[in-house]
Formats: structure tokens, sequence, C-alpha cells
């Protein structure tokens, strides 16, 4: 099957667009390959899991890190973490499932060789689809957006709407939305406000839309009045559907002859001598692996299956534990009553005060089987301020969970949905950015997390304060404080217990203390725009912190030899 012309958005790095060939066909790699059967086997997966830290349009350098990690103690027997870390959770699970992963006559030391390698051609994979005929919608997750372009139609549009020519706008939105800027969320209101003549709405969403462009991608919780309330230019169930197109091209669940032969070429080429090496240097060493890889890439999607990888449920073959911020109970329904205000008002500052009624009805969700989450429950330890907030959300598949954890504010709206036959209310995932309790209570004994030096994202910390009326001044929630934390701040404010670096017993000390190594990048050093190779070889090239109490067996390399701040406990 010839790859169709579909959106494909991927977040916060990460996401709708379509993938097009060109009409010549690229020159063909000459290879000699060896035909195999491949055997699959239900290997033993690590003896470790893997917490991930959300990062947005960073997402890369996951990448990076992870192929690191999975080089030296294979694939991870579970996983947690939220916003883009379930779109790194998803692809992992899909190379777990790769049959030269999965290949029943190959030992360890190659299956781990062999899933780093394709775990760093992620990188390749990106390349082959900026090679593409893709939309830009596809690449806003990795701020990509063509913000001169948006901010010219949205300025034309203005202008348009001064002299009520409605029909241009109108053409304006449907360029925009053929072109990937607007999404059909964004745009929608303004089309049935000037289908209705309504002149307020009108005004209205198209400064909403204006504001949209403007502010994509800044993520400031503290001067965004209606971070919660306005439409995103991402629509995520259309991202959960691309994102399902790149992990099925790594599960590899066609058996199409040519694309095996790809495979097979690009796998016994490139695997051998490739520990330590990042996929640029790979490339360097054995150029013939770019070739190879493009024939993966080519061979694949000229004969994708129809089947709709992210329609499968989360925890197999790798248990996972997305997380995401939850409004639950009486504040669910403040929040949509809230949105009705909101269409009815046409405030700019509508959302500048908003708060949940009660703070305590601010929860942090995790999905997983619903037994799983029950155990977790009873064993986390309740004083921790963030444990104490655990929500569980039940079994879901990937696609609900694609759809909402890296929806965060300024990306999306708050977003209703159900879970466990309850209406509840998502704020994506920035609510637990260091998911080591959750592994820990799960039963793991160990526990990598894979992170970035400094403190709490202030992002997190600005919509916790708003949602939470956690009474932070907004001057002290800078970059300075949130590194070095705050030791002035009372240790039993909310905050303080939350993020406070400065707090021995905050969540973020709490949950470094159990980690049994951590992976220390300096991902928020680099401009993915200008510098995606360089973000994730610096990821691959962290250092690890590791728990004095981990044993001499914990030999993860290199090892940390300075303190950073968010890199080890206080």
């Amino acid at each position: 099957m010839k790859l169709k012309k579909r959106p494909i958005f991927f977040v916060l790095f990460i996401i709708s667009a379509s993938i097009y060939f060109f009409k010549s066909r690229p020159n063909q790699v000459v290879t000699e390959h060896k035909e195999q059967i491949i055997e699959s086997s239900s290997f033993a997966l690590g003896k470790y899991c893997l917490a991930i830290r959300g990062n947005g349009e960073l997402e890369p350098a996951h990448w990076g890190a992870s192929a690191r990690i999975i080089e030296q103690w294979g694939l991870p027997s579970a996983m947690a973490g939220g916003s883009s870390a379930s779109i790194s959770m998803f692809l992992l699970n899909a190379v777990a499932q790769n049959p030269f992963v999965t290949d029943a006559r190959i030992d360890e030391l190659e299956r781990n060789r062999r899933a780093s390698l394709i775990v760093k051609s992620f990188l390749g994979f990106f390349t082959e689809l900026k090679r593409t005929r893709f939309t830009k919608d596809f690449f806003k997750l990795y701020g990509e957006l063509d913000k001169v372009k948006a901010e010219e139609m949205t300025k034309r549009m203005w202008f348009l709407f001064g002299v009520r020519n409605y029909s241009e706008i109108i053409g304006i939105l449907n360029k925009g939305l053929k072109q990937g800027i607007f999404s059909a969320i964004s745009a929608e209101p303004i089309l049935r406000a000037i289908k209705n003549r309504d002149e307020k709405k009108s005004r209205f969403y198209l400064q909403q839309l204006k504001e949209s462009v403007e502010l994509f991608g800044k993520f400031d919780a503290m001067k965004d009045a209606n971070l919660f309330f306005r439409p995103g230019l991402i629509d995520f169930e259309k991202a959960a559907a691309s994102i399902g197109r790149w992990a099925s091209f790594y599960a590899l669940p066609t058996r199409e002859e040519n694309t095996m032969k790809a495979w097979t070429a690009f796998i016994e080429s490139c695997s051998a001598g490739t520990e330590g090496k990042t996929w640029n240097e790979i490339l360097k060493e054995k150029p013939q692996c770019e070739g190879l890889f493009h024939m993966v890439f080519k061979n694949y999607f000229d004969h994708e299956p129809t089947e709709h990888f992210e329609d499968r449920q989360i925890g197999t073959p790798i248990a996972v534990y997305p997380s995401t911020a939850v409004i639950v109970g009486e504040s669910a329904l403040q929040v949509q009553r809230a949105f009705n205000d909101y269409q009815e008002k046409l405030d700019p500052l509508f959302g500048e005060s908003f708060k949940a009624k009660n703070s305590e009805e601010v929860l942090f969700g995790y999905w997983g089987s619903p037994q799983a989450l029950q155990n977790i429950k009873v064993k986390l330890d309740a004083s921790d301020e963030k444990s104490r907030r655990f929500y569980g959300l039940g079994k879901a598949s990937w696609k609900t969970v694609l759809s909402l954890s890296p929806a965060e504010p300024g990306l999306a709206s708050l977003l209703p949905f159900e879970a466990e036959g309850k209406k509840i209310i998502s704020a994506g995932g920035w609510s637990d950015l260091h998911p080591i309790n959750i592994l820990k209570a799960s039963g793991c004994d160990k526990v990598v997390f894979l992170t970035r030096e400094g403190g709490e994202s202030l992002f997190a910390q600005g919509v916790a304060n708003r949602l939470m009326n956690l009474k932070r001044d907004k001057f002290k929630l800078n970059a300075t404080l949130n590194n070095m934390g705050d030791a002035d701040a009372d240790p039993e404010d909310k905050w303080s217990k939350l993020f406070n670096l400065a707090n021995p017993k905050s969540s973020v000390n709490t949950a470094l203390s159990l980690a049994t190594a951590v992976s220390c990048s300096n991902w928020n050093a680099y401009d993915i725009k200008k510098s995606l190779v360089d973000l994730v070889e610096n990821a691959y090239r962290s250092a690890y912190w590791v728990n004095p109490n981990a044993g001499a067996e914990v030999n993860l390399k290199p090892v940390l030899q300075d303190r950073k701040p968010g890199c080890q406990p206080l």
C-alpha cells in the first residue's frame, strides 16, 4: 500500500502531517542480504524500570538518553512518565516488539545492541520525514510552526474583518487548514461565527486564534489569561493516529518480503560495533547505513499495513504508567460551566483568575491495569504531597493516552474525558515529571530516571500555581529560585512540599532519593529548530548520578562527577 495522504500531528516534539513520496523513485541501494526467518521469543526485559521526564518539543532528547541506557542495560521492564514522555514510551514499546529485537536466536548483548540501534535510528526516521512532502503540521510539536506565515494570515484576517470581507477570511482559514498552520479545533469556531454572521463571536475567536499563534511554544502559564480555555493549534486525536504510524513502522507488524529484506540488510550491516556511538557517528563510520535505512523506510511505507497501532491497549510488552493532571468531582463540573461562560462572555481575560473550586480535586492521574494501580496506591507514601494526589485512571488505549497526556495547556485547552465510568478533566502531563515513586510502588527494584539538570519546570509550577491556588508570588517563580530552591519558603507550604529543591522533603527530592540512577542531560540548553542533532547527542553522552545505596552492580557509564541541581537529591 502506498503511503496515503493522511494528516499526521506529532509534541512537545512532536505531530500532525501527511507523508508524500516524490514522484521520482529514489536510487536503489544495492546490498547483499541473507534470507532469514525471524523467530520471535518472549525474551526477558531489562531488570530495571525507566522513569522519563516529559519535556515538550525537546522530546528527541529521550531518544539519545534511552538509547544509551538500553545499550548498557537492555529494554526496561516498566516505564512511567507524562507529557512527551508518553510518546517516548509508546515508541519504546514498539521497539520491544520489533522482530529483529525479539529474534529467539540472538543473545542478550546482541538484543541490546539492536534495540539501541533502532532507537538511535529515530533520528534517521525524522530525517526521512523531512525529505518527504510532509505538511508543516507534523513538526508543530517540535516548535516548527511557520509563525511568520501564521501571523501574516491572522493579521490579514483582522484587516478583512474590519471591512467585513468574510468570504476571504474563510478562504484564508481553509488555506491555513490545508497547509497545517491552523487546526480544525481553532478554525471551526471562527467559521461557524462567520457563517452565522455573529460579529461579536467572530471578533473574539479571531483574537483567540491570534493569541494562539503569538503564544505558541512559549508555555507561559502565569501571563496567558485563557490558557485553559482557548482552542489549540494541534488536534491531538489526529496526533495519536499519526504517532501510531511511527510506532507501527518500528514494531513491524507486517512481514512483507521486501520490507523484511530491507530490515535484514540494515540490521546485519549496521548493528555490529555500534556501542558507544550515536546515529551520526554510525553513519560516518558506515555510510552505507544511511542508504540501507532509507530502503527500510521506503519499503515499509510502500506496503504500510492498515492497522491502527494506537488502538492497542497500553502495557504490552512493557508495562507503562502514563500520567496526566486531572480535575475531578465538583471542580470538574466547575470547569464545564466555565467553558460555557467562556463562550458566552467572550472575554479575552476570562480565564485570568480561574482556579479549581477545590484544590484537593486537582489530582495526578495514571493509566494502567486497575489491579496494578490499586497496589501502587496502597504502597505510595501518603505523606508525600505528590503521592497523596495519586488518581488511578484504569485501562486505556494508546490513542486515549496520546490524545491527553501531551496535550498541555497552551497546546490545547482543558479536555473532558471519561475514566472508570467517571467524567473528569485532563490538564496534560505536566503533573509528575519525576515518576520514580510510581515505579517503586509498582514493585520495581531498580529505577533509572531520565531527566535534565535544573529544578522543576516553571511551566508546570505556573499551571499548578493557577489551578491549585498555591499562592506562589509570580516573581518567585524564576529560574534562579527554581534551580537553587527557596530556602526561605515555609517547608509546609504546598508549593514547597511539591517543587522546592531546597526542601529535603519536597516531592522532587523524595523522588530523586528513590532513584537507582539518574541520567542527567542538559537539554534545555538546545533549540530543537537549530540543534536537533546536538540535542540528541548531548542526551546520549549524559552522565549518571548513581545512588550510593544502589550497589556495585549498577555500572552505568559515565558517572556524574559534580553536583547538578535536579540530578540528585538534596
